[in-house]
């Protein structure tokens, strides 16, 4: 998968007696991606103009993570809509796939209510999707 790349060390704090990652906290290593993806084209997280809450998201998980995985979370964004966003991702560890799936954030105001994406976040949106 192409797309943009962050990669995680997975931290002791979130694994359990096993030494097994909780399946929840793989979820926020995407998020943490996809924020960083959205830093790196100059479009806020959260803004005045609002933000990017998920809507709708699926993962199916192939394999345990660890303590000290180093993780490459890549994630590209394969379609603009009018309100929303929507994801592809994936988890590796040494090209072997992890997790990976798909979910759809909706641009709403700072008051929670879905609108428009602006036109000058969408120039830049562009810089993330994958041909």
């Amino acid at each position: 998968m192409n797309g943009y790349k962050h990669r995680i060390v997975v931290p002791f704090q979130d694994t359990d007696m096993a030494g097994v990652v909780h399946y929840t906290k793989l979820l926020g290593y995407v998020e943490q991606a996809e924020h960083a993806a959205l830093e790196s084209i100059d479009v806020p997280v959260i803004s005045s103009k609002g933000g990017f809450p998920k809507v709708h998201i699926e993962c199916d998980y192939r394999a345990p993570v660890r303590f000290g995985d180093e993780v490459d979370v890549v994630i590209t964004l394969r379609e603009i809509s009018d309100k929303s966003l929507h994801w592809g991702y994936l988890l590796e560890l040494g090209g072997r796939s992890l997790a990976g799936g798909t979910m759809v954030t909706a641009m709403v105001d700072i008051e929670g209510k879905p609108k428009v994406i602006p036109l000058d976040y969408r120039d830049k949106l562009r810089l993330l999707c994958k041909e």
